[in-house]
């Protein structure tokens, strides 16, 4: 008689732990879990892990467990991709911002910040974080990105004189550079 009664208790119980947070995660989700740690950026990696986190749990499960993970400014900023993802904008700032507040020399995690801020249209916050970017003195593609990003903003926020100013200052630094010569004239003429 006492078993008929457990019974459906103890299903209860089963069917609850296999979906808590605290559940096992798979061999796969930890291999792209340490590849994102060492290089925390949304593109193949990220997707690689999302998609192997959801052959064994759910979204609300993975943002748990990211949330659980945040002795780094890398977890900060794998938990900040998360939310932008799943468009939580404000859980993603606010993540960028534990990242940061541990690694405030990290220029991609700032244009990322500012890309963010900039598809909540806070141009004048994204402006901010480029300029905070640039105090980390990014190179290569990260430099170019907060250059011509800098200009379209600027340029957003009324400021066509800066804007313009901006872009001739990216040719000079990458004078060489033919194909950033031909993209800030595409930009320009986009633009106005």
């Amino acid at each position: 008689m006492h078993f008929r009664l457990l019974l459906p208790v103890l299903l209860i119980a089963v069917c609850l732990s296999s979906t808590l947070p605290g559940q096992e995660v798979s061999e796969e989700t930890k291999k792209y879990h340490q590849m994102l740690l060492r290089r925390p950026q949304a593109g193949l990696v990220y997707d690689r892990f999302y998609t192997a986190w959801l052959e064994t749990g759910t979204p609300e499960e993975l943002g748990a467990f990211l949330a659980k993970q945040n002795g780094s400014a890398a977890d900060a900023l794998i938990l900040a991709l998360f939310h932008e993802q799943q468009g939580q904008e404000p859980e993603a700032l606010k993540a960028y911002q534990a990242a940061l507040s541990k690694d405030a020399a990290n220029a991609t995690a700032w244009l990322a910040r500012a890309r963010l801020e900039a598809r909540m249209l806070d141009f004048t916050a994204a402006l901010a974080s480029l300029a905070e970017a640039t105090k980390a003195k990014p190179s290569g593609q990260t430099a170019r990105d907060i250059g011509q990003l800098r200009g379209r903003w600027l340029l957003r926020t009324g400021k066509p004189e800066e804007a313009l100013k901006a872009w001739r200052e990216l040719l000079t630094e990458q004078v060489d550079d033919e194909e950033l010569a031909e993209e800030v004239i595409d930009l320009q003429l986009d633009e106005g």
